[in-house]
């Protein structure tokens, strides 16, 4: 994942009222996940997710990129390594 955010993403992103955080998902992987920041509006993840969503549906380039990093996160963990072949 080499598309991560800087201090200024993550600067304008708690000013928005959300961060990125890397969480461990229950299915058993570390994924990023968008939460409200600690001074934020939004009262849970649910909310904080909604703006991000809406933000990029909109064409804000810094929520459209939290969504790939999430998503990306989130694909590493889903991918197996290949079965190796039978001698």
């Amino acid at each position: 994942m080499a598309d991560k955010f800087n201090e200024n993403d993550d600067a304008l992103a708690e000013a928005m009222g959300w961060k990125l955080e890397h969480i461990y998902d229950t299915r058993g992987y570390l994924a990023f996940a968008v939460v409200p920041s600690s001074n934020s509006k939004f009262k849970n993840g649910h909310e904080a997710r909604q703006f991000v969503w809406d933000a990029a549906k909109q064409g804000n380039k810094l929520c459209r990129r939290a969504l790939t990093i999430v998503t990306q996160s989130e694909l590493v963990g889903k991918t197996k390594p290949p079965k190796k072949a039978r001698k």
